[in-house]
């Protein structure tokens, strides 16, 4: 069955009897080693195993559980959490949040960066562009936006039936834009210059992009270029209370990461679905 709902999702926690719950090593013996726990407790899902490290890291799958069970502890996905606070409801215990260092970020950026600019036909041309954008994001401060917009993401969203137009749904991403905008945020649209083009961009719908530029919104990226990198890179060197509107589950950037466990975790912090 799916997880439950993430305001429910918790751990039950409390110290594991010789029963049910008890903490037993790799192979048929019990006590010390890599440890599983058992989530055949009061309310838990039945012959549901852990790691104590999948129950500590909050990924143990189809348990519904977000991480408040240390080693040796049974644990169950029935308790209530203040999700406004992050305390289990059940034992009080103040939830880890899911982040990347400081380090971690730091990593990404140099990451993203070396991918960005290689990653094009003309790597000269792709630094330099690459430099421009940067610079822009500098001038703008870390407190310019707090949600970034995958535009051709959302743009081409449930877009694709037969006779579909081959250009982005721009009504559709001024909405978006204007919805964030209403709840008082600060909003960056990515958008690649491809979709601003006089033979993609329908005269209708002109006045749209005009206002975004106007309103300083938008980031157009150049030709050439992968718009993805430059709204993760964004996402990233912002901080933490960024949101990234998109559909996107980043496949094949988690083959070009040195380090995918944190491009994992950029994915679950910033990810927010259109």
């Amino acid at each position: 069955p799916p997880p439950e709902p993430r305001e429910r999702a918790s751990a039950r926690a409390r110290p594991s009897a010789s029963g049910s719950g008890s903490t037993s090593g790799s192979g048929s013996g019990s006590g010390s080693g890599s440890g599983s726990v058992s989530g055949s407790g009061s309310g838990s899902k039945s012959g549901s195993t852990f790691t104590a490290r999948q129950v500590d890291e909050g990924k143990a799958a189809g348990s519904g559980m977000v991480a408040c069970a240390p080693k040796g502890w049974s644990a169950t996905s029935c308790a209530e959490m203040d999700t406004s606070k992050g305390v289990c409801g059940c034992c009080g215990t103040l939830l880890r949040s899911i982040d990347l260092s400081p380090d971690d970020c730091e990593r990404m950026l140099e990451q993203v960066s070396s991918l960005a600019c290689t990653g094009g036909k003309d790597e000269a041309k792709g630094a330099k562009q690459w430099e421009a954008f940067t610079s822009w994001l500098g001038r703008r401060g870390k407190g310019a936006f707090d949600v970034i917009i995958d535009g051709a993401n959302v743009g081409y969203y449930k877009n694709n039936f037969p006779g579909a137009p081959k250009h982005v749904n721009y009504e559709q991403i001024d909405w978006v834009i204007r919805y964030f905008q209403s709840k008082g945020h600060k909003v960056l649209l990515v958008l690649h210059q491809r979709h601003l083009f006089e033979q993609t961009l329908p005269a209708r719908y002109a006045h749209i992009t005009k206002k975004w530029k106007e309103e300083k919104v938008m980031f157009n990226t150049p030709a050439g270029s992968n718009d993805d990198w430059y709204w993760l890179y964004a996402a990233v060197w912002l901080g933490r209370s960024v949101k990234v509107v998109t559909n996107d589950e980043m496949r094949d950037h988690h083959f070009g990461m040195l380090r995918p466990r944190s491009f994992q975790v950029t994915r679950q912090v910033w990810g927010e679905g259109a």
